[in-house]
């Protein structure tokens, strides 16, 4: 293809620079997508601190029960920790502490990522946004409720994250307290 410029002449340079700023631009659409989506997942994340400090938990109530109880009329002939069931019991108040600030935190976290999967525009968008972020649903799974191929769906997905990593550059509207 021949680039002209203005005055008509072929100009060398202009398919480069018009092939420059199309870069730039894919460039600066892939770093909005990758924070649309790290901001998206981020739930995830704290879901799974969750699972991590329930399991924590179920633990420290296995070692209680591990612990033998203690007989005043048996005499002690060595040094052991005669409060150990005790320190379980703290650590395991400690770590429900944890957990349950942790799942103030995931409610939270949940209704600001609801509030902006909730400005965009499309419906098919924002419906793959809340399966796909907030139920954690399989791409196959997605696809087969919706009624669509995998392939439509992660395009629906990719159009979703452009949406919000432009809602995002601009800032989440303040909540208005309708959604939850």
């Amino acid at each position: 293809m021949s680039w002209r410029n203005p005055e008509g002449y072929h100009d060398p340079t202009a398919g480069r620079a018009i092939a420059q700023v199309r870069y730039d631009m894919n460039r600066r659409r892939r770093s909005l997508n990758l924070k649309a989506k790290e901001y998206l997942s981020r739930a995830f994340r704290v879901e799974q601190m969750i699972c991590s400090k329930q399991m924590q938990i179920a633990r420290y109530h296995d070692l209680l029960q591990q612990t033998p109880t203690l007989v005043d009329s048996v005499p002690v002939v060595h040094t052991r920790n005669v409060h150990r069931g005790q320190d379980i019991i703290l650590k395991i108040m400690e770590a429900e502490e944890e957990l349950n600030a942790e799942i103030d935190k995931l409610v939270d976290l949940k209704r600001e990522i609801t509030r902006t999967i909730s400005c965009v525009k499309d419906d098919r968008c924002r419906l793959v946004l809340e399966k796909r972020y907030l139920l954690y649903m399989k791409w196959e799974k997605i696809a087969e409720d919706m009624h669509y191929t995998v392939r439509h769906t992660q395009w629906l997905h990719d159009n979703a994250l452009d949406e919000v990593g432009r809602i995002l550059e601009r800032g989440i509207p303040v909540d208005t307290g309708s959604n939850w």
